[in-house]
């Protein structure tokens, strides 16, 4: 008897979810991060980025989290994510300076922070960093 692997086998490696209110940013980001060879999902808020996870939790590789959003806080929403079994890591994205922003979010576990406005290359140079390649 054969088991049908081809599920498994589509599944994608470099799966990243971009979560972000603002649609010109998502955009952004995930025309950069296809190019350097990521598959992207989007979600514009909490509950966006909750199904993706329930979808997705087990390939997830990279969030890129936006720290302000009408509808979560960054924090809660990083709680949330983080209950999944899951390999993501995550960088925080803010248009605060660092300082602020890590305060503002209140928890540990983030490999990585970054400050809007940005230049594309730095920031899929630090998201390969942060995944390793």
């Amino acid at each position: 008897m054969t088991t049908d692997t081809s599920a498994s086998k589509a599944r994608p490696r470099n799966l990243a979810l971009v979560v972000d209110d603002e649609e010109m940013v998502r955009d952004l980001l995930s025309a950069a991060l296809e190019d350097a060879g990521f598959e992207v999902l989007l979600a514009s808020g909490g509950d966006s980025a909750k199904s993706a996870f329930d979808a997705h939790a087990a390939d997830i590789r990279i969030v890129l989290l936006d720290l302000t959003m009408p509808d979560i806080g960054a924090g809660d929403l990083f709680d949330a994510l983080s209950a999944y079994d899951s390999p993501a890591k995550y960088i925080l994205v803010s248009g605060h300076s660092e300082r602020e922003a890590r305060k503002s979010f209140g928890r540990t576990g983030l490999s990585a922070f970054f400050q809007k406005p940005f230049r594309i290359e730095a920031l899929v140079d630090l998201v390969r960093e942060v995944v390793g390649g």
